[in-house]
Parts: structure tokens; sequence; C-alpha cells
């Protein structure tokens, strides 16, 4: 076989590899909720005072006392802070001061979001995943957000995950692009601070249009989605009603957690080490491969020694 060929051969079997190796840029997924088994809202207005709101709401004033104890939403613009109504109209509660009961249905742990969340984001990462709750977001008729890029709370955070409560609305879609996307022009600021899951949808961001858009408003189900913090992205103005998000940060632990057993990642690893180890791609004269990253991974959980991590198969 002519050189030239050989070569053409090794680069077409690690290109493929690479490619089997991508990551989805969001997942996304639906879980039912219980019939006649509404879920109830636990926050404090701005005097301190209890509210409780139950969902989903059975009148639309039902909302109301909720709206009077959020805050209008600021995004990041730089290094500052910043409040523009021309840029992000939407409402804001911090995490300590509202609660969701019964607490199990809308935690990512016990709902299974995050195995979900390393599989189709991770390939099955070896590192223990945390989400930690950020936020709740309130749009209403006319609210938006415009395209913008998450700014990172931490070394260690690497995506965000919304969860949509059960509160009927239309429009208000989450459109998420790939980092790559080409009609994606963003800004950067401030995240939009989102039963198991196997018994709903699940399905990952992929394909030639390297955007997902949400479509929410049900109230019979909680949606969710999670993504990059490095994808654009941005919330389409809310037609009618009211939505009403919880904003997880999604954070990578210390700890290892034990993925060895995924038939997957095995395969993966397998067609990895069988197209570096032809002498075109990796010998003597050029014993180093590198490869173009798709998003900003947390940079200390991909130390270099990762690529002898399996060295069973490499």
């Amino acid at each position: 076989m002519a050189p030239l060929q050989i070569y053409e051969e090794a680069s077409s079997n690690l290109r493929d590899a690479l490619q089997a190796a991508n990551c989805s840029f969001c997942t996304i997924g639906e879980i039912p909720l219980r019939p006649k088994s509404p879920l109830t809202l636990l926050f404090k207005d701005t005097d301190g005072k209890g509210g409780v709101l139950e969902l989903p709401p059975v009148a639309q004033d039902d909302i109301l006392p909720l709206l009077e104890a959020c805050k209008q939403a600021p995004f990041g613009r730089g290094s500052e802070t910043v409040l523009d109504p021309t840029y992000r109209r939407a409402l804001v509660l911090p995490a300590e001061k509202f609660a969701v009961s019964p607490a199990a249905v809308v935690d990512p742990y016990t709902i299974g979001i995050l195995d979900e969340i390393s599989r189709h984001l991770l390939n099955r990462s070896d590192r223990r995943i945390i989400a930690r709750l950020d936020k709740m977001n309130v749009y209403g008729p006319g609210d938006f957000f415009k395209g913008h890029i998450d700014t990172p709370k931490s070394s260690d955070m690497f995506g965000t995950l919304l969860i949509n409560l059960p509160v009927a609305h239309e429009g208000g879609e989450l459109v998420v692009f790939a980092t790559n996307a080409k009609d994606s022009e963003p800004d950067a600021g401030d995240t939009e601070s989102s039963a198991h899951v196997a018994q709903g949808k699940v399905s990952a961001g992929s394909g030639p249009e390297m955007k997902h858009t949400t479509n929410w408003g049900a109230t019979d189900c909680l949606s969710w989605i999670a993504f990059f913090s490095d994808c654009p992205h941005e919330v389409l103005p809310v037609e009618s009603g009211h939505r009403v998000t919880l904003s997880f940060d999604l954070i990578y632990d210390g700890l290892e957690v034990n993925n060895e057993g995924d038939q997957l990642k095995l395969e993966i690893i397998d067609r990895l080490a069988s197209a570096l180890t032809t002498d075109v791609v990796l010998n003597a004269t050029s014993p180093f491969f590198g490869t173009h990253l798709q998003h900003r991974y947390v940079r200390h959980i991909i130390p270099f020694k990762t690529a002898t991590t399996h060295r069973s198969h490499l």
C-alpha cells in the first residue's frame, strides 16, 4: 500500500474514532408528574414574610405573590453586573429564599438527571457531578433574554441545568447553540439563573443544525435541559403565562466514580486506541497527539496523565 494511501486511511480511522467520542452540547428530558399531586412552592417576600404557591396554579392570579417577592434579574457584562431591560427582562429569586415540596420531585440526584448528564454531555465522566441550586427565574408576558454565554461562578463549573416548573405559558423558548454554530452571536453574560428520568423522555442535542429549541409550557411534567457553560443561548419573548425555572450550577467534585463498566465508553476507548496506535499517527518521531476541544472543560479534571488512565486499553 502506498504511503499516501496508508496515511489517508489512518486519518480516516482516527477521524471516525474521534467523532464516535464526541458528546452532545446539550441534553434534555421530561419527567411526568403524578395527577392530583401538586407541588408546593414556599418562598419569602422582600419583607421576609412567607408565601405559598401550589403548582400548577389553579388561577392565573395565584402567581402574583411570587412575582412581588422577586426582583429584576441582572446579568454579567464584562466585569460588571448590570440591569438592562433592553437586553434582559426577567425576575429572579435567590435559592435561599424558596423551596419546593416535596423536594425529591425536583432533586436532580433523586430523579436521575445527573446520570443522564454524565452519559450525554460527559461520556460517563470519572468525576462525580454536583448540581448546586442557584436561583429561580420567572419570565412573564413580554420578558426575554437576548443571546449570551454563561459566566462560570467557579473553576469547577462546567454547565447549567434548568428545570421548568409546571406553570402554563406560551413562548419563552430557550434556544441553545453549539459553541461552533454559525448563527449564534452572543455576548458574555450571567446564566439564565434548570418520578425517575427513565420514565420520561430523554434526548441529546446534536446534528447538522447544532442548536436546540425547547418547547415548554405543559403542566403535567417537569421539563429540563442541561448544557455547557460556553454554549450561546437566548430566551425568546414569553407570549402568555409565566415561565418559571430552577437554575442549577453543574460542577465537578474531586471524588472519582467508577464508570469502567459502561460498555459504550469502553468501546469508544478501544476504537481510539486502535486508531492512535497506528505508526502513522504515533511513532518515535511524533510521540504526541493533540486535538481541538469543543468546550471550555474544567482544566484540573483533564490532567496530562489522562491518556494513560485506561492503560489496559491504550
